[in-house]
């Protein structure tokens, strides 16, 4: 939310005359001192003050801080200073990006960014910013640029090929970038005023990318899925009154083939929304057809490698006689093309728990009786897969005003699905299949009567979509605010108060609910591609709905909503992974100390004894950085191939030939660094204790191996983990003083 907040404050066409109608790239916005009342007076700046930007961008460099650890030196925290202080005061001037091909005879496919600013009264300011960024170039892997006009523009230009001889000059209006049909399609979709617009020319790109890329397998790929006839993507965004209007504009003109097929659907019809009850506080009503789906991935397979389709044809037949339904004829087939999901508060709430999924079937008896019998092949596998002690869930069958419920409690959630008559229903609990199967079997008023949902849809303009989305933000933002303030805890918590509390990132919730009103947004599909428009009380707001956290809300606002925030989530995901992967690796060693106990003292150089002897399960053996997982049927192997595969795939590494001792300086052992690709690894000493260490610390410890190993390397402790060696009890003994260590 904060990013697309602080992207509206940008608006759009300045420069345009200096920019190429084909450049690859183009961000362009008039500034806020310059919009005046349009923006001061918006929904928009009222948010904006609300959260406190730069304290916001102040707590994420914070957690960049944490995440970068020692390698976060005071030279990068002043350029990020200086940086976060030109883009400050690039918001509020005329400011634009473009990205333009420049070709030399050497080089026919370089590329140059160029910067705008019409600073006014910032210019000393701008300049000297500028001016300290031309000396952090000191690289030379780019040729950096300043020039200031008389007319007070500053332009900065980088470009890729140091001989470039790129020059900013002004074209004719018909050959820049302001004539440009993607961009003016895109904003002539909002009503108001467009202060921000974005274009990317994907036909340029895919063109310079062939000048580049001499094999023929990336254009068969492309020309297969359709992405051969993407001219690009176009966005706009305006203030309306004092909220937000924004446009998103796939240009792929007809006819379409491929993916890009997909987006030719038929419009939502009155009958699927007619399935929504009145009270639902959000909805999201679409065209999907998994029929054409499906025929498109044949089409694409065969294309791009015909020698898969036998293999594709052979993975659904083997699930359809695991199964025992034929999934393409009774199943795929048998789906409708109309899909609505919605929440209804009369179900569990305003929150998500009222979530329902309503399917419109072409084939009713044959999905109900595929629904069977994927439910009797469902209870049999997990009969099979049952371990003693171990939780094993339970599809259970609800019988509920004439239809039959099928529900697996799993925890905090109970998935619930079932067939009414030509609807096929799924909740996340039996009680919004039993709301919904009340609405359609009694005909109550439906979400058509529903009067806030018929006024913001019509302030788009749209009479055919393809796809609605609608919100009710006075009741879902008080139960999306509450997961928003559990993840700036969370964290927080993970932060170990190393980084700045985020508890007040987000303002309390009574000062943003006056700003809570109706969103919506429609999707249509026309000769020029794929429409996307959006009308809501500020940027972001979707984030208060359910539709921002199934989905990041529409394309236009989601990812630049979220944009903000994945440094820090980045910093809390990876310091939970380092936390879990310490956790790991001090219980390994501490079931190999269980096991000398009971072996003179030795530990094992076959990490297989301790698999098999039920120290550990084998997934404790696997970094919460790696990809692997446990094989589904790893307890059916023979005992040989388990322990092969543990040698295998362990990802944690012990040291050969180890005594239990106490010594905090002897390394046990290590996650392989490859599993992180060499940016950390966790560490444990033979007294149990366990530190993280981060590249270059990393490789001080690892390299202690060899000193206190007689020339050991880690790496060698990797190939005899994979192939261990019987136990040398002498050579343990010794290296187990650390006199005989080697010294630095």
């Amino acid at each position: 939310m904060v990013c697309s907040l602080w992207t509206a404050r940008l608006a759009a066409q300045p420069f345009a005359e200096y920019v190429p109608g084909d450049a690859y790239f183009y961000l362009g916005w008039e500034g806020t001192e310059k919009l005046g009342q349009t923006y001061t007076e918006s929904n928009t700046k009222a948010i904006l003050d609300l959260i406190k930007v730069d304290q916001m961008v102040d707590q994420v460099v914070g957690m960049i801080n944490l995440a970068e650890g020692d390698k976060f030196t005071e030279e990068k925290q002043e350029a990020i200073r200086k940086v976060r202080q030109l883009v400050s005061l690039s918001t509020q001037m005329p400011f634009a990006i473009a990205v333009v091909h420049d070709t030399t005879p050497d080089h026919p496919t370089g590329t140059t960014a160029v910067f705008f600013w019409k600073p006014g009264v910032h210019e000393q300011e701008v300049n000297q910013l500028l001016d300290w960024l031309l000396t952090q170039n000191n690289h030379q892997d780019a040729l950096m640029k300043k020039e200031q006009r008389e007319n007070g523009e500053i332009i900065l230009t980088i470009s890729d090929e140091l001989d470039s001889t790129y020059q900013v000059v002004k074209h004719k209006t018909d050959q820049s970038i302001a004539s440009n049909a993607m961009m003016l399609k895109a904003k002539s979709e909002v009503s108001g005023k467009s202060i921000i617009h974005l274009l990317v020319n994907a036909e340029k790109m895919f063109e310079s990318l062939w000048a580049i890329e001499p094999r023929d397998q990336p254009k068969r790929v492309i020309s297969a899925l359709g992405l051969d006839n993407l001219e690009g993507v176009a966005y706009t965004g305006a203030i309306v009154g004092k909220e937000w209007e924004s446009a998103l504009l796939i240009a792929a003109p007809q006819p379409r083939k491929g993916l890009l097929s997909l987006l030719d659907t038929k419009p939502v019809d009155e009958a699927v929304l007619k399935a929504v009850p009145k009270t639902a506080n959000y909805l999201y009503a679409t065209r999907l057809d998994l029929k054409d789906i499906l025929a498109q991935a044949r089409t694409a397979i065969f294309e791009i490698d015909p020698e898969s389709m036998a293999k594709f044809e052979q993975a659904l037949s083997m699930v359809s006689a695991m199964t025992g339904v034929n999934i393409e004829n009774q199943l795929i087939n048998g789906l409708g093309d109309a899909w609505v999901m919605y929440s209804d508060p009369a179900v569990a709430g305003p929150g998500g728990m009222g979530i329902c999924l309503v399917n419109k079937l072409r084939e009713p008896a044959d999905v109900k009786l595929a629904l069977d019998h994927l439910v009797v092949a469902a209870r049999a596998q997990m009969q099979g897969k049952s371990q003693p002690g171990g939780f094993i869930p339970q599809i259970q069958k609800i019988e509920y005003g004439g239809i039959e419920i099928y529900t697996m409690p799993l925890m905090m959630f109970s998935p619930a699905i079932a067939v009414k008559d030509d609807h096929l229903l799924f909740g996340l609990t039996p009680q919004s299949l039993a709301v919904a199967n009340d609405h359609l079997a009694n005909g109550k008023e439906s979400i058509l009567d529903n009067p806030h949902f018929m006024n913001t849809v019509k302030i788009l303009g749209v009479d055919q979509y393809a796809a609605v989305h609608y919100s009710n933000l006075g009741e879902t933002a008080p139960v999306m605010y509450q997961q928003m303030l559990m993840v700036t805890q969370m964290i927080s918590t993970f932060s170990q108060g190393k980084a700045p509390n985020l508890s007040m990132v987000i303002p309390p919730l009574g000062k943003l609910m006056p700003f809570m009103t109706h969103t919506a947004d429609v999707s249509y599909a026309n000769s020029d591609g794929y429409v996307m428009k959006s009308h809501s009380p500020f940027p972001g707001a979707m984030l208060f709905s359910p539709h921002g956290s199934l989905s990041g809300g529409m394309t236009t606002t989601g990812p630049l909503a979220v944009g903000i925030m994945l440094p820090a989530l980045g910093a809390a995901r990876r310091t939970a992974r380092q936390m879990q992967c310490n956790t790991q690796l001090r219980g390994l060693h501490q079931a190999q100390v269980i096991y000398a106990q009971s072996n003179r003292s030795c530990f094992t150089n076959d990490i297989s004894d301790l698999t098999e002897g039920d120290y550990f399960t084998i997934d404790y053996m696997l970094s919460p950085f790696g990809s692997k997982s446990e094989p589904a049927d790893y307890y059916d192997w023979s005992e040989e191939k388990r322990r092969q595969w543990a040698r295998d795939n362990t990802d944690f590494i012990f040291v050969p030939n180890l005594m239990e001792t106490l010594n905090t300086q002897r390394v046990a052992g290590f996650m392989d660094p490859n599993v992180y690709d060499m940016r950390g690894t966790a560490i444990v000493y033979n007294d149990n204790h366990v530190e993280w260490h981060t590249e270059e610390s990393m490789m001080e410890e690892l390299d202690k191996i060899e000193r206190q190993n007689d020339g050991l390397t880690w790496q060698q402790c990797i190939e005899l983990m994979r192939k261990p060696q019987p136990f040398d009890r002498e050579k343990a003994k010794f290296y187990s003083n650390s006199k005989n260590w080697q010294q630095d």
